[in-house]
């Protein structure tokens, strides 16, 4: 899937960390393709 990002935001409280993104395009319309880009990005964000 190809999405824009048109913005991050990265927030620290302590020992916690927050990440946001504002993103568009590709088919984020549809449920089942936000799910699978979040499960996507998720497993390649893991430590």
């Amino acid at each position: 899937m190809i999405a824009n990002l048109h913005t991050a935001k990265i927030s620290t409280l302590g020992e916690r960390v927050e990440d946001t993104f504002l993103i568009s395009g590709g088919d984020l319309g549809n449920a089942a393709s936000r799910i699978k880009l979040e499960t996507e990005l998720l497993e390649r964000l893991k430590v």
